[in-house]
Formats: structure tokens, sequence, C-alpha cells
């Protein structure tokens, strides 16, 4: 079963993505929440796109503030197998559908608003053939997260001239990281983290995260 996540979930959209002052995970986080649904089900071990950006932040996972270092996440026992630039070419559909059934997880560069200059969005697709493709899209509500290639198609679009970028995650071993035991300095992102409206599941989520890192001794 895919683990779904969406940006704009009130527990994390008002996060800084990184160290940016301009961009919140709710506005530009969909690459590391497409990321965060790779994880949790490459390595078992649900991570949200509000700890991963944490964990990103503190562990070398963000170059020039905001940019996510594709190659970052490889302790949490997953490896980049691929990256495949098809701006100007087709994507590699039956390649990208093997690698899919070999049990890879796919990340995807489209465009947000197809037609014009490229307006890079990332998704995660689920299972894709020439006529469309099944994706997990971070921008959608929490709860929307499952629809289709084709919303971002223009007329006369198909799936080959859709995807722009193609990355090719696999698990590579055993998780090297317990989230919880790397040192998150809490109190450097308390401002950036309790920005966003209060919310009961939010206050909740919150305690416990302080728990588990007093816990470990951060």
């Amino acid at each position: 079963m895919t683990i779904a996540y969406s940006q704009r979930d009130i527990e994390w959209a008002e996060d800084r993505l990184g160290t940016s002052k301009e961009y919140t995970l709710g506005t530009a986080g969909c690459l590391v929440t497409a990321v965060s649904s790779m994880l949790s089900d490459l390595t078992d071990r649900p991570v949200s796109p509000g700890e991963l950006n944490l964990w990103l932040r503190e562990n070398g996972g963000y170059a020039s503030g905001a940019l996510f270092v594709f190659g970052s996440v490889s302790s949490f026992g997953v490896r980049l197998a691929e990256m495949i630039h098809c701006q100007s070419t087709p994507a590699p559909i039956k390649h990208v559908s093997e690698a899919l059934a070999d049990g890879a997880v796919i990340i995807a560069q489209v465009d947000s608003k197809p037609g014009g200059a490229l307006d890079q969005h990332w998704v995660r697709l689920l299972t894709v053939d020439e006529k469309d493709a099944q994706i997990m899209d971070p921008w959608q509500y929490p709860g929307k997260e499952f629809t289709t290639l084709s919303r971002y198609f223009a007329p006369e679009w198909t799936v080959e001239r859709a995807i722009f970028t193609v990355a090719i995650y696999q698990r590579a071993g055993r998780n090297l990281l317990d989230l919880w035991q790397i040192p998150i300095h809490l109190d450097e992102h308390q401002t950036e983290l309790s920005i966003r409206p209060e919310a009961p599941r939010s206050r909740k989520s919150r305690a416990a995260q302080r728990t588990k890192l007093a816990k470990s001794g951060s």
C-alpha cells in the first residue's frame, strides 16, 4: 500500500523549506513530500514531510537553502539508481514500467502549467502505460493525493511528453537511521514550527516529537 502525503497538510504546510525565507513545504515542498512517500514505502518506516524536512536541513539534504539533494537520503537504506532527463526526448515509459514492476519507486518531474515554459512540479509515479499513469500528487489536499498524470497534459500530449525528469530509487539495504536518534536542535526551529495555525492533532504530533527527541538525548 502506498503511503501518501500532501504538502498542504496543516501539520507541516507552513514549515519553511530547508533554510529558505521565501518558500514553505506548502508552497514548494512537492519534491520533499514525494521523497517522504518513497522513504516511507521503501524503508517500511513512515517519515512525514515535516520530519524529513528537518532531517534534510540538519544533514546536508539541501543545496542553496532549499534545493533537494537527490543522493542525500542514502542513509535511510535507499539509493538513487537512475536520474533520467527527458526534457528534449520522450520519457522511457517501458523502462519506467519495468522499474516499477521490480519494486523501485519513481519520482517524476512534470509541468504544473502544461503548454508554456516549464513550471516544475514533482509527483510519484505508481503505475504507467502508454495512455496514462496513476500518481501520488503532493499538491492535492489530504485524502485526495491519488490521481492521474493526465491532469498535467497539454492538448495532444502523451505520457512520454508529460514527464520531464525521472528519478528511480531502490531499496539498498538496512535503514541506517532511526530518525529520532539524529540530533535536531528543536529550539533553533521553534519559531518555524509554531507559525502555522494550531490544531489538536498538530499539538499532539509536536508533543510526541518533543518526547521522542528528549528520550534520544537531543
